[in-house]
């Protein structure tokens, strides 16, 4: 599979999964999230918030299919991320400016606590093994959170 054609499988599972379980009042709000991780994700000849879990997992396994819900994961915690980091240094994009930094706030939390943990917990693994990763993601946010 081409690399264009991976990111767009990564990117079509992520909105889905995203906007599958998104309250209606979020959707529109969210929307404009996931067209900014497309266009991210569309203009880096690989990155790294995609790439990186589908190489592991076929390093190991030797297919990197089953690990398209990781790089969802990933790719949601990447936008979460961003958009924080956008709110802060205040440059977000006039496509954001009819919502109220207090709704920004709440999808990037959303995006950076809730989804990639719910994405996680369906992955086809062994129990100790969604435990593990669930557990490293929620360290790496506090040790974020931290400033470090």
């Amino acid at each position: 599979m081409t690399v264009c054609r991976k990111t767009e499988e990564v990117l079509a599972y992520a909105e889905e999964f995203a906007l599958s379980r998104a309250a209606p009042q979020q959707r529109d709000l969210l929307s404009v999230a996931l067209r900014k991780l497309r266009l991210q994700a569309l203009t880096q000849e690989l990155p790294a918030f995609i790439y990186l879990p589908l190489w592991v997992y076929a390093s190991l396994r030797g297919d990197d299919r089953p690990a398209i819900p990781l790089a969802g994961a990933t790719s949601l915690l990447f936008i979460g991320l961003d958009l924080f980091d956008d709110l802060a240094d205040g440059d977000l994009t006039a496509e954001w400016g009819r919502y109220r930094p207090s709704e920004i706030s709440l999808l990037a939390a959303t995006l950076l606590c809730a989804l990639p943990q719910l994405a996680i917990s369906g992955l086809d693994a062994r129990p100790a093994c969604l435990a593990e990763m669930q557990k490293t993601l929620a360290k790496g946010l506090l040790q974020m959170a931290a400033g470090r």
